[in-house]
């Protein structure tokens, strides 16, 4: 699970330990009008254990997916027949779909 919050100061309900992990992402303007072009151009990972690289990962993208939909429905974006409040169930039940299916990958 990932408890998120945007923003310079942050407040968390859960302890915070270690110094983060962090992933810096840059896209540009093409000159094709329904294009982009970007990437990760830098990331920061806060333990060198694999098992704890890779919930980091789990991390950075639930915290991602939640500030871009907060972000879209807050810029107007809509998908369509879907109201914001929809758009952003979706993407829970999405992020939480993509965990089940991670933890189920894990069983031996």
């Amino acid at each position: 699970m990932t408890e998120v919050q945007h923003g310079p100061n942050p407040t968390f309900r859960h302890q915070i330990t270690g110094d983060g992990y962090e992933l810096k992402i840059v896209g540009y303007h093409t000159t094709d009008p329904d294009w982009t072009a970007g990437g990760a151009v830098d990331w920061k990972y806060d333990s060198a254990q694999a098992a704890k690289r890779l919930n980091e990962l789990l991390g950075m993208r639930s915290i991602f997916l939640n500030w871009w939909l907060d972000e879209w429905a807050a810029q107007g974006g809509s998908l369509p027949g879907a109201e914001p409040a929809v758009i952003l169930q979706r993407g829970a039940e999405q992020v939480a779909g993509a965990l089940i299916v991670e933890l189920l990958n894990r069983r031996p």
